[in-house]
């Protein structure tokens, strides 16, 4: 006697396969099947219509109703070319061998001790691997704006921002400091972050983005006065490393969107902080700005505005 199928509302990929007769005599037709009880235990059992009750447990099914459920809700994340995560790897290795020692080769063999406290795998694993690395050559305990570990971030960012012109991303670089971010109404540095952005965003190293520039003030920057802005960016490559990062004792900022800006801010003579936020699938960056040079050109500024105004006395 062969079960009957499962119900309709049950998942397609779900099935119960055939049970043995039973008894020897019981002929080989479809018999009704019914739900007869439900065991206190969580054992479903069966009794077929000649009134013959077997006791059937269904094993692993409510594991694979999850894992079936989950499946399909899960995120995916952007896809990264292989050649991209390869050339974007090797960058804070070769930075940190070029300042602060270290090698290829004895990074391979100490790798492995790195574990992060949550699984990760690909290039999330690797980057967390190789900045825990970079921490046992560079010291942290030290004022922040002289400690290597600083130095380290920055040339990271050069080198990256260095990949993304050689790859085809080439934002306009003015002197933020004369241009302004907005070069007048034109764009200017604010529209070279987007381009940047855009470029990140066709090679898989991130899924989106959006920058927030609602507390920026363009007078008050052309006065060499600090401004922020924000950018958020949506499952940025290497969020999971920063993630595990941040359980360390010892840690080191995982943020290639940061240091992808950094390393085009500088270019435009712009000194950026940033406040770090790590949610879900998103890492939002407020960006604090400030001139390159500031004291200096402020002083300059300072002067040619004495300048114009003791000229236009004097006209007078």
């Amino acid at each position: 006697m062969a079960w009957a199928p499962a119900p309709a509302s049950s998942p397609s990929s779900l099935s119960l396969l055939t049970a043995p007769a039973c008894s020897p005599s019981s002929p080989s037709r479809l018999a009704g099947l019914r739900i007869a009880r439900q065991d206190p235990k969580g054992v479903t059992c069966l009794q077929c219509s000649e009134g013959c009750e077997r006791r059937q447990v269904l094993q692993g099914i409510g594991a694979s109703v999850l894992s079936w459920a989950l499946t399909s809700a899960a995120p995916s994340f952007a896809a990264v070319k292989d050649d991209v995560t390869e050339k974007v790897e090797k960058i804070p290795l070769e930075v940190l061998a070029a300042m602060a020692g270290g090698s290829a080769k004895e990074y391979e063999e100490v790798k492995g001790s790195f574990t992060p406290q949550q699984p990760l795998e690909g290039i999330e694993l690797e980057l967390f691997r190789l900045y825990k690395y970079a921490t046992t050559k560079m010291d942290g305990s030290g004022d922040p704006r002289t400690s290597l570990r600083t130095v380290f971030l920055s040339k990271v960012g050069d080198s990256l921002f260095k990949y993304a012109e050689d790859n085809g991303i080439k934002p306009k670089v003015y002197d933020a400091r004369g241009d302004g971010l907005t070069n007048g109404g034109k764009g200017g540095v604010l529209k070279g972050l987007r381009v940047l952005m855009e470029g990140l965003k066709k090679q898989g190293l991130i899924e989106d983005f959006n920058i927030d520039t609602s507390t920026h003030e363009e007078i008050q920057w052309q006065q060499a006065n600090p401004s922020s802005i924000t950018l958020t960016t949506k499952k940025p490559v290497g969020l999971a490393a920063a993630t595990a990062m941040q359980a360390e004792k010892d840690r080191l900022s995982i943020s290639l969107p940061l240091a992808f800006v950094t390393g085009y801010l500088k270019q435009c003579k712009v000194i950026a902080t940033a406040e770090e936020v790590l949610s879900g699938d998103e890492e939002k960056l407020t960006l604090n700005l400030n001139w390159a040079g500031k004291a200096r050109l402020a002083s300059s500024v300072e002067r040619r505005v004495n300048d114009k105004f003791n000229a236009a006395r004097s006209y007078k």
